[in-house]
């Protein structure tokens, strides 16, 4: 009966193999969403909420020059407005600052308060269209309303904070992966369990009779059906 043998052999090489790519999915699962979504909530934490006051609205130009495609009729330069805004500090200081509407916005186009693509990504009307009502809601001098600012760089003042993940997404994505790897384990140690219980008693009997050679084999396949 090398069959039932086979069996357990096999059922040790696959669970140990699915333990394996289960492992290997939680790691990347790790890496591509806990580590970002980690850094997503540290930066969240960051931003605190106080009242902005607006006290200017002015006007600027955004170079488009690099931003544009070769051979379309593109302007080499985009006017916006940047909002400069008032407010104070969890530490009592009156800062005044530019007003941006996210962090996106901050990091990949500081020129305006609000982010707009150059005329080649889109309508030149539909550009002046957000702008205008970006100031239009934000830009008005003397309003006043809810804003965030960093409190490890005061400096930096938002209306809008990142957006949290989605903790569902976060929980499945690494939950799964974590209990096929303990499935797996956990049937891997059982047939590991199986054949060491086969092989020690087959041990045993050869020590008790003395046999060897076919007689043991004999014996070997007698084990592995009473085990099974």
């Amino acid at each position: 009966m090398r069959i039932r043998g086979g069996r357990i052999l096999v059922g040790i090489v696959l669970s140990f193999t699915l333990a394996v790519v289960s492992l290997v999915a939680f790691g990347v699962c790790f890496a591509v969403l806990l580590r970002p979504a980690y850094e997503t909530i540290t930066t969240a934490h960051r931003f605190h909420p106080t009242n902005c006051t607006v006290e200017e609205t002015s006007t600027v130009v955004k170079d488009c020059s690099q931003e544009c495609i070769h051979g379309n009729s593109c302007p080499e330069t985009l006017t916006c407005n940047q909002i400069h805004v008032s407010y104070v500090t969890s530490g009592g200081n009156i800062t005044l600052s530019t007003l941006y509407d996210d962090l996106s916005t901050l990091t990949h186009q500081p020129t305006c308060s609000v982010w707009v693509s150059c005329p080649n990504e889109e309508p030149y009307e539909d550009i002046q269209a957000t702008i205008a009502n970006f100031t239009a809601k934000w830009g008005q001098v003397g309003t006043s309303y809810t804003c965030l600012y960093d409190i490890y760089s005061p400096d930096l003042v938002v209306i809008h904070n990142v957006d949290m993940p989605d903790k569902h997404m976060i929980f499945h994505a690494l939950f799964w992966p974590a209990c096929v790897f303990a499935i797996s384990m956990s049937i891997y140690v059982f047939f590991h369990y199986r054949r060491r219980k086969i092989h020690k008693r087959y041990q045993e009997y050869v020590e008790r009779l003395g046999l060897n050679g076919n007689a043991s084999n004999v014996v070997y396949r007698k084990l592995e059906v009473s085990s099974s």
